[in-house]
């Protein structure tokens, strides 16, 4: 039995399933990511936790560095990204954020909050499109990564 598939269109409807795919993948790892660097973040006062960010512009503006409000600071406000990201910016803009992440605190050896999230991110990244980098859109009829 012949069918007649078109395939400019049966190529175009598969990249557009992998990179909706691969955004889909790519989203969800910054977010979690987002949360595990939030969970790691040192708190004393909260600010550096408070102004953590995940973005979806290169250029986003993340306002600036407030005095401590009474009661102290609450956790940093769920990312507004976009679904469709391609770029994702994430970090701290709290001037002392990288003294942290690299020389520690008081007495505390530096664990770091934001580079070992980057290289969470990357593993993530990597073993994911390995692991559905090995289908393709073959004979036996399996789907393309992502």
């Amino acid at each position: 039995m012949a069918t007649n598939v078109d395939p400019e269109k049966w190529c175009k409807d598969k990249v557009r399933k992998m990179k909706e795919r691969w955004e889909d993948t790519l989203r969800h790892t910054m977010l979690d990511s987002f949360g595990e660097m939030v969970a790691r973040c040192p708190v004393k006062t909260g600010r550096l936790r408070h102004f953590i960010y995940l973005d979806t512009e290169k250029h986003a503006a993340h306002g600036d560095i407030v005095p401590e409000p009474p009661g102290g600071f609450g956790p940093p406000p769920m990312p507004k990204v976009r679904w469709d990201a391609d770029e994702y910016v994430i970090g701290d803009p709290v001037p002392y954020a990288d003294l942290i992440e690299f020389f520690g605190w008081s007495k505390k050896a530096p664990e770091g909050f934001i580079t070992p999230v980057l290289y969470t991110i990357k593993d993530r990244l990597v073993k994911a499109w390995k692991e559905r980098a090995h289908l393709t859109a073959g004979a036996d009829g399996s789907e393309a990564p992502f």
